[in-house]
């Protein structure tokens, strides 16, 4: 085996690492990154996680992160909260 093993984060790394993805940080005011966005546009359009996964060239898992983090920073709950908030503010046509 070559080099050093992978060490974990440790001191301020880890408590910035953990904090990342809490949602006072991921609020309301953060914009959807592109894949977010076009996440949110396949689901309008009725494709299924497994389906958007396929044609963006990712996993399930990945679509379903996007999900979490698009509901953090929409504060929505569901797909279709999501989906109306950026089409009433016309994010999405």
């Amino acid at each position: 085996m070559r080099g050093r093993p992978i060490e974990p984060a440790h001191g301020k790394q880890q408590e910035i690492l953990g904090q990342r993805l809490q949602p006072y940080e991921l609020g309301e005011d953060e914009p959807l990154s592109h894949k977010q966005l076009t996440v949110a546009f396949l689901a309008s359009w009725g494709f299924t996680d497994q389906r958007a996964a396929d044609l963006l060239g990712v996993s399930v898992y990945t679509v379903k992160q996007h999900w979490k983090i698009i509901f953090l920073k929409t504060g929505k709950h569901n797909k279709a909260g999501v989906v109306g908030k950026l089409l009433r503010e016309g994010i999405m046509p």
